[in-house]
């Protein structure tokens, strides 16, 4: 995912529009955030999603 868009991960406050939303809870793994004037937060915990949960596939397909 790039930093050079908002990032409107979650439900915004009120009296702000989801186009302005913007959740800044990352971690800059290469280049520069263009938004890094806003600052950034740490409140999201990394998981790992159970088998078949999410994604594109059923967690019952095998790879050839």
């Amino acid at each position: 995912m790039s930093a050079a868009s908002l990032l409107p991960w979650m439900l915004p406050p009120a009296g702000v529009t989801m186009g302005r939303a913007d959740h800044r809870d990352i971690v800059m793994v290469v280049g520069t955030d263009p938004y890094a004037y806003k600052g950034t937060v740490d409140v999201m915990r990394p998981h790992v999603r159970p088998d078949g949960q999410g994604g594109c596939v059923q967690g019952r397909e095998t790879t050839s």
